[in-house]
């Protein structure tokens, strides 16, 4: 079986706020409005996830939110603290223990 792997970095964040925490950085309105275009385009190419590990990141978490009614079918959603500040390692690591459709 060949599985595809698609890798989306969150929306433009908020930075309105210099002192707050950088886990809790929600989307700003440039974000907001252009997620749901990565949703589009990755229906319109037919790259629809049957599984989305996420950051447990505010702004990731919104990022997916606004990705998930763009696509014709919901993938399975796991959050993960891990993939926080990730490095290439860390991800392997996720994507090994992953428990992929």
């Amino acid at each position: 079986m060949t599985l595809r792997l698609i890798l989306i970095r969150h929306a433009k964040s908020d930075w309105s706020n210099p002192g707050q925490d950088d886990h809790a950085r929600p989307l700003n309105y440039r974000g907001r409005r252009d997620a749901p275009e990565i949703g589009r385009w990755l229906a319109s190419r037919g790259d629809v996830p049957g599984l989305a590990l996420c950051s447990t990141a505010m702004r990731a978490a919104e990022t997916l939110a606004l990705i998930l009614p763009e696509l014709p079918a919901p993938p399975r959603v796991q959050h993960s603290p891990h993939l926080y500040h990730a490095s290439p390692e860390v991800m392997l690591m996720v994507l090994k223990t992953a428990d992929a459709p």
